[in-house]
Order: C-alpha cells, then sequence, then structure tokens
C-alpha cells in the first residue's frame, strides 16, 4: 500500500484558466503489475468568461482507477483508466449575470460522473519513499450556466459544457507494508 500527496495544476482550456490545488492517494499494487488507486483532490481557478459564466471556479474529486505498473527499475512508469465522481463550482460573487428570466443568479454548482485517463512515472528513492510525476485528462461534461450575450444585459443559459480537464501533478508517496 502507498499514500501519497500530489500538487495537481491544471493547464488552461477553452472554459478554465490556469489553477492549482491539492490531491492524496491511496495505491495497492498487485503482484508489481496492476494497480488499483483512490485518489481526493480539488483544483481552484477562474473561468475564462468566454462560453462560461464569470467567475471563480473549483474542481473536486474522488477517483478509482485501475493501473498497469512496472515496479523495476529505476523509473516505474504507469498507465490506467478510472471512473470520478466530479463536483464543480462557479462562484459568482464578482459579478451576478441575470437569467432567461430577467433575476440575478446564485453559485453554478455541479455534481456529475466522469471518466479519467492517467500515466506517469515513479521514481524510488528507497524501498519505503519514492517521487511521482502524472498527466490526467478528466472527461466530463455536466450542465453548466452559460453566458448568452444575445441579451443586454447578458443573460444566462443551462447547457452541456465540455469541462474536459488536462491536470499534470507532482508529488510524493510512502510506502506501509
Amino acid at each position: 500500500m502507498e499514500l501519497g500527496f500530489e500538487v495537481p495544476v491544471q493547464l488552461k482550456s477553452k472554459e478554465v484558466g490556469e489553477g492549482n490545488g491539492v490531491n492524496f492517494s491511496a495505491e495497492y499494487i498487485f503482484d508489481g503489475l496492476l494497480g488499483l488507486k483512490t485518489t481526493f483532490g480539488g483544483i481552484s481557478d477562474k473561468t475564462t468568461g468566454k462560453d462560461l459564466v464569470p467567475g471563480t471556479y473549483s474542481m473536486f474529486w474522488a477517483e478509482e482507477s485501475a493501473e498497469i505498473k512496472s515496479t523495476q527499475g529505476l523509473i516505474e512508469p504507469y498507465c490506467g483508466i478510472g471512473l470520478g465522481y466530479y463536483k464543480t463550482d462557479i462562484n459568482l460573487a464578482n459579478t451576478l449575470p441575470v437569467d432567461e428570466g430577467g433575476q440575478t443568479i446564485s453559485d453554478n454548482i455541479k455534481y456529475s460522473f466522469g471518466y479519467n485517463l492517467r500515466g506517469g512515472v515513479d521514481v524510488p528513492l528507497s524501498r519505503y519513499f519514492r517521487l511521482n510525476t502524472e498527466i490526467k485528462y478528466i472527461i466530463f461534461d455536466p450542465s453548466m450556466k452559460v453566458t448568452d450575450n444575445n441579451y443586454s444585459p447578458p443573460h444566462v443559459k443551462f447547457e452541456n459544457v465540455k469541462l474536459n480537464a488536462v491536470i499534470i501533478q507532482a508529488g510524493a508517496e510512502v510506502s506501509i507494508y
């Protein structure tokens, strides 16, 4: 069993700017080839304001992934696929656009299942301690509030928005067996 702490950085996308956060992981490796990894974490940044309602943005996750992993050598590459439950929150404290009925809108919070693809490299420093780097691609399309600029002031409507995210993270893991 390995316990980890990583610092994730989300790369800028069409809807969301660059942001960072924290990630905790627990991993069990079966016979040196197959592993199961559970992660809990989150990031925060700002929306780009292009399609999504402008505001501060945060995403939290709970993920379970299956990985194929090499556990021999100076570096230990791995790749995996998983399922996650994601919470996205756009805080509209700075700007309060109106909805289609002309009322000001509240925060935009959505919960959604999604998938993740991941790959990375572990670098063992000792029998019990290793450094970890990873790139993760999260795929999910929650129904979010988007700005409709056909009105003055701009109105808001709900649409499925692709909030797919590329996250790069680095950290440390400790083996506890």
